[in-house]
């Protein structure tokens, strides 16, 4: 079984929580170790979640893990999708707020490998949610170079996660978030990870839980990427409706619980080494 990588504790600092980046990558061999290294001149720690690579990013990221200090690759044996991609970082983050090296003050950074987010955009964000007192902050994309299918299918979607999660969203589609560690506790025992539908399950998951949202902040996105396809979008759909559904059920396992469970099977290099 899996277990958070052996560090020291880290010290409450009541003046400034650490950023923690979560980065899903899928044979994106071209881009990871440069998106990383841009993305850590923004951040205090870097968690990228290898889901089942064949193109070589596996073993990139492990270099990149051995050769410089706060940084953890998640290895998936097979491919298994950005919702469980995304399921395994969350439940290694609980276990470290669990285990005591991160606080459930401290922030998730979410974004792409594929270097279409600018990580120079991560200190606004993260500045939004601190100022306004906020849980999470969704970055608000501009959808103008977009062709029309793909600005529809985002405006259907946001409306269909607004009216399901009682939340106004402009854009609940952008992977591009800043979330307190205490609301992806909060989230996790609910969160499926199934299919493709993880941005719509977290925009009604997080609104049905109470937490405090921001989706107007907005973000800029370098190019647009083809590959997502309709049924995709009734995907997102329907698991927007699964998790409300979910929202009224009691979870069977506790974060914690769920987190070990998650993290049986998947091979962890590098951890949590360096001071705040």
């Amino acid at each position: 079984m899996c277990a958070v990588a052996d560090s020291p504790s880290v010290e409450a600092d009541a003046r400034r929580p650490l950023t923690i980046a979560l980065v899903p990558v899928y044979n994106e061999q071209a881009t990871v170790v440069a998106v990383l290294d841009e993305v850590a001149r923004f951040v205090d720690r870097i968690v990228a979640v290898d889901d089942g690579s064949s193109d070589g990013s596996g073993k990139s990221l492990d270099r990149w893990a051995t050769e410089g200090a706060r940084r953890t690759v998640l290895h998936h044996e097979k491919n298994r999708g950005m919702s469980q991609a995304l399921l395994s970082g969350f439940a290694y983050l609980v276990l470290a707020v669990e285990d005591g090296h991160l606080e459930e003050t401290d922030l998730l950074v979410m974004l792409d490998a594929d270097g279409q987010h600018l990580p120079e955009e991560i200190p606004r964000l993260v500045k939004r949610l601190i100022d306004h007192d906020f849980d999470v902050v969704l970055g608000r994309r501009g959808l103008s170079g977009y062709p029309f299918g793909k600005r529809f299918g985002n405006r259907a979607l946001s409306w269909w996660a607004s009216r399901l999660g009682g939340q106004p969203y402009e854009d609940a589609e952008s992977g591009f978030r800043v979330m307190r560690l205490k609301t992806v506790s909060r989230l996790l025992p609910y969160f499926t990870a199934l299919a493709y539908g993880c941005a719509q399950e977290l925009a009604v998951l997080t609104a049905r839980q109470g937490a405090r949202i921001d989706n107007t902040e907005p973000v800029t996105i370098r190019y647009y990427r083809k590959g997502v396809r309709h049924r995709d979008g009734l995907t997102n759909a329907v698991m927007a409706l699964v998790a409300y559904g979910r929202s009224f059920t009691r979870p069977r396992q506790g974060a914690a619980q769920r987190a070990r469970a998650v993290l049986g099977d998947v091979r962890v290099v590098g951890g949590w080494a360096g001071n705040r």
